[in-house]
């Protein structure tokens, strides 16, 4: 059993067996507890109320029964001036009332019976002024005085002070049955409204407050309605309710004082709750747990130039939002069609569900700006679902024309998104779209529905479809996970610009799967869309993004593409593809021939970058604009290694690993930079600049790094097709490069004339071996230009295109490919033109072996040494100027670095006395301890 389900339950079996008591019939019984008592006379179903004690303008009754039948009528025939006829119930029966309630003129009616009430289905209110149904013990005046319902018996000071709080005992409950009501959009405006205007219910009239106080509170089908007004529903099962600085409980909030104990809320069966008018009215909900099923709604919508009012929500422990079987969302609404400013969406409890259709929503439809909405959850918030329609569970802030939407802050320790439920800020107008804030203390996950087929989508997002800028999103929390074709944007479709995207995770974010859509977080601007994109920053220490999942920021028009910004203190790993073959990573693309926008930059700082198993991180361009640049600042390590298990359509070859600047289009590419302290790339992967499927250049690569190793099929490129070859320039103190590695500024195709790019390579040292190669060659352009500075070079060979054309016996090199060749090559030809032939420069030091040394005394050599030790001790070699001496003038100079491990501490030994030399000298001294000399491994040569 859900344990936040039990009070729920437990509060139904009660009512039932209370609700279900035998209907009292017609009964109005005046008791004898006031100076001047009620009388009540009965003409026509009518029971005519007249007399009480007056006090000012107020007026006093009190009954020992107090019933009215359907088709019956209560009429309190008061006299014009009295302001608030107040009535209580003294004996022990319930109130059940089906009928009519009436007043003169424009006074508010109170009712207290401690008992209970219950409100029928053709219970109405014929009154002008307010009206107040409470189960308390009695009602506070602000002079102090109270009006008694349980203690009749001293005839109580009566007062001509305002009302301003109640006192509940063991509270019973109040009860509202109805027909319910659909609620349908408005024909003229949009807006949703009641089907049926005239079922009304319990209604006062305009301007006026309607409140019910009791244990617990039930509709079930009931309509409260308060045009412009105010209503209110306290669910107190003991203490005090007050308003603050003394207003009327008819005019202001009512608060429960730090003593009171909370009942429960439900509404069902389609009950409402409606303050809709020229102004948005107030609506307050207070109770230990609210429940809202079965299409039920509270609601409230300005129509004209008023500011709407507020719409308050707190519960001690849960609110569960969940909608009705036949497809009706349940939730809370504040809405504004006219030029008045819609009001504010406050929610607050322990945990909050919206399920099913669930939902809390502010809008504007009109030129005012929509209300802000606001959800303080202790513990958890979980939006998961949608009705049988479709229509989501979860939590909304919208603007659909002028009026600016309102922003969306939710603040909880965990917040869940499920199952195609969403939450989000919208601009379908030309208003702008608020900001959507969730700051989560514990974790935000967002689990999408991976079923093959189905449409749906879990999100939390910021979007806007027409002239409106987007809202930004931010999310702070500890752990974020992103599952499942779940997914988290900003984007636009219109002229406005999307939003900013920042998400702050202080431990992990995880983004993982999917089948047909994937999981992402991605800022983006759609088709047809004038607006830019909005800049994506992510902060964690540990970033995850597997099994297809994306980070991604596109433009597919004439929006700018935003950036991408991902900082992860610790590390970043990107791995594999979905199902489906498309990899993870992270991206920024410029999609679509014809678009012009340019493509967002990628940058990540981290510690550790983990690319492997045909995962990317690249920026693009398929259209007219240019891509954008990736930047890598890892200060410990960047490994790219394998490939996928899936075919790239593209290039009909496995799905590749590594770092990517991309044109598919006539765009240019752009750069790569790769500034970290050990660069691997293995088993295929790539870091390149890529222009090899489209018409536009190349872009740079440029790599810092202490060492670099290319291993088993690593390549660095920047090749082409037909634009210019990239360039690629290296900074390292140590290359090497293993089995059929590369690296690439190779340009053209059969009929593309694309100049090769050159290659700058500085370091220390640089190794090949096992057929790597190093090449700027072109096909029918020029080749490029390789220059490398080293210390020393090694297992390369430099051939010419002539030594090319020997080793193949031919001149026609149109089908070469320095991986053909089993040796390790640096070439720069053309291929099919010998005068376009480019250079290979290597420049490497010019080495005296004698360099740093001094001549030694050499002794004659005999053929046996008779005496070693003499020998020995005769013997020195001296070692000045440099760490080590190279084997050839090639090769690196080694240095002096000695094993630690080899070396032995000696150990400090504490001090235990001291004595005195002969020369006066003081020195301390301890006793020797058990010690293990170190022993070499070499037996040593023993001379006397």
């Amino acid at each position: 059993m859900n344990k936040s389900l039990l009070p729920f339950q437990l509060f139904t079996a009660l009512a039932f067996c209370y609700l279900t008591a035998p209907p009292t019939l017609a009964q109005i019984v005046p008791d004898t507890t006031l100076p001047i008592n009620s009388t009540v006379t009965n003409s026509d179903n009518t029971d005519i109320i007249n007399g009480g004690t007056k006090a000012g303008n107020n007026l006093f009754h009190s009954f020992r029964e107090f019933s009215v039948p359907t088709g019956g009528t209560a009429f309190f025939n008061n006299s014009l001036d009295v302001q608030n006829i107040i009535t209580r119930v003294t004996g022990s029966s319930i109130s059940n009332i089906d009928g009519i309630l009436q007043a003169n003129g424009a006074a508010n009616l109170f009712l207290l019976n401690p008992n209970g009430i219950i409100f029928g289905e053709n219970a109405q209110l014929k009154i002008g002024g307010s009206f107040l149904a409470s189960t308390a013990d009695s009602l506070i005046f602000a002079d102090g005085t109270q009006f008694s319902a349980k203690n009749p018996q001293t005839t109580p000071l009566l007062t001509i002070s305002v009302p301003i709080g109640l006192q509940l005992g063991t509270a019973n409950p109040i009860v509202v049955r109805g027909p319910g009501q659909n609620l349908i959009p408005d024909e003229a405006t949009g807006a949703i409204v009641r089907e049926d205007e005239n079922t009304v219910g319990l209604a006062v009239e305009t301007g006026r407050s309607l409140v019910l106080a009791g244990g617990d509170i039930q509709l079930q089908g009931g309509n409260l309605t308060a045009p412009a007004g105010r209503i209110s529903l306290l669910a107190v099962r003991g203490g005090e309710v007050r308003t603050p600085n003394g207003a009327s409980v008819l005019a202001s909030d009512i608060l429960p004082q730090p003593a009171a104990s909370f009942g429960n809320i439900e509404m069902s069966q389609k009950a409402t709750v409606d303050a809709s008018g020229t102004r948005g009215g107030d609506i307050q909900l207070a109770g230990r747990n609210i429940r809202l099923i079965e299409g039920s709604a509270v609601l409230s919508l300005t129509r004209e130039a008023e500011p709407g009012g507020n719409l308050s929500v707190t519960a001690a422990e849960a609110i569960e939002i969940t909608g009705s079987p036949d497809g009706q969302p349940s939730g809370f609404l504040l809405e504004t069609i006219g030029e008045g400013d819609g009001g504010n969406l406050q929610i607050s409890a322990r945990s909050l569900l919206l399920r099913d259709g669930g939902q809390a929503t502010t809008s504007t439809l009109g030129n005012g700006r929509a209300g802000n909405l606001s959800v303080d959850v202790s513990e958890s918030i979980e939006a998961t679902g949608t009705t049988p329609d479709g229509e989501p569970s979860g939590l909304f802030a919208q603007t659909q024309s002028i009026g600016t939407a309102g922003n969306l802050t939710i603040n909880t320790g965990r917040l869940l998104v499920s199952e195609a439920a969403l939450v989000s800020t919208t601009a379908v107008g030309s208003g702008n779209a608020g900001n959507l804030t969730v700051k989560a203390s514990e974790s935000v996950e967002v689990i999408g529905v991976d079923t093959p087929g189905d449409p749906s989508l879990s999100a939390l997002s910021s979007s806007t479809e027409g002239d409106g800028a987007g809202g930004d999103l931010r999310i702070d929390t500890k752990k974020l996970i992103v599952r499942e074709s779940a997914q988290v944007f900003t984007n636009t479709s219109g002229t406005g610009k999307a939003g900013d995207l920042q998400v702050n995770a202080s431990e992990s974010i995880v983004i993982s799967g999917g089948n047909e859509r994937r999981s992402a977080i991605f800022a983006q601007v759609n088709p047809t869309a004038t607006g830019n994109g909005g800049s994506l920053t992510v902060e964690t220490r540990h970033l995850i993004i597997q099994n297809g999942a994306q980070i991604g920021s596109s433009t597919r028009s004439v929006g700018q593409g935003g950036n991408i910004t991902v900082t992860a203190r610790d590390s970043v790993d990107i791995n594999g593809t979905s199902s489906g073959g498309s990899p993870s990573g992270i991206f920024t693309q410029v999609q679509g021939e014809t678009a012009t926008g340019n493509g967002g930059n990628v940058t990540v700082n981290t510690r550790q970058l983990r690319v492997f198993d045909g995962a990317q991180i690249s920026t693009g361009t398929r259209g007219i604009g240019s891509g954008g640049d990736v930047t890598i600042n890892a200060s410990e390590s960047v490994e790219l290694s394998g490939v996928s298990g899936t075919i790239d359509p593209e290039t009909n070859r496995p799905f590749t690993s590594g770092l990517f600047a991309r044109t598919r289009g006539s765009g240019n590419a752009g750069g790569v930079n790769i500034f970290t302290d050990r660069l691997t790339v293995r088993n295929g992967a790539e870091a390149a600049v890529d222009a090899r499927l489209g018409g536009g250049s190349a872009g740079n690569l440029e790599i810092r790094s202490r060492e670099i190793r290319l291993l088993d099929r690593g390549v660095l490129t920047a090749e082409t097709a037909v634009g210019e070859g990239g360039n690629i320039r290296i900074n390292a103190s140590a290359i090497g490069m293993r089995d059929r590695s590369r690296i690439s500024t190779t340009a053209g195709t059969n009929n593309a004339p694309g100049n090769g790019g050159n290659i700058t390579i500085n370091t220390d040292t640089l190794a090949g071996v096992r057929n790597s190669d190093i090449s700027a060659n072109s096909f029918a352009g020029s080749g490029g230009r390789i220059e490398i500075n080293a210390q020393a070079v090694l297992g390369f060979q430099t051939p010419t295109r002539q030594d090319l054309e020997a080793r193949f016996g031919t001149e026609n090199l149109t089908e070469f490919d320095p991986q053909d060749l089993s040796s390790s090559e640096i070439t720069a030809i053309s291929r099919t033109n010998p005068n376009l032939s480019g250079t290979v420069e290597i420049n490497t030091p010019d080495i005296d072996p004698s360099s740093g040394l001094i001549a030694v005394p050499q002794p004659g050599v005999t053929a046996i040494i008779q005496n070693p030790c003499s020998r020995g001790n005769r013997s020195s070699f001296v070692n000045v100027g440099r760490g080590g001496l190279p084997p050839t003038p090639r090769e690196i100079v080694s240095n002096s670095a000695a094993n630690s491990e080899d070396n032995l501490t000696t150990e400090l030994i504490e001090a235990q006395g001291w004595e005195r030399d002969a020369d006066g000298t003081i020195r301390l001294v301890a006793r020797s301890r058990n010690v293990i000399p170190y022993s070499n491994w070499q037996t040593p040569v023993k001379c006397e």
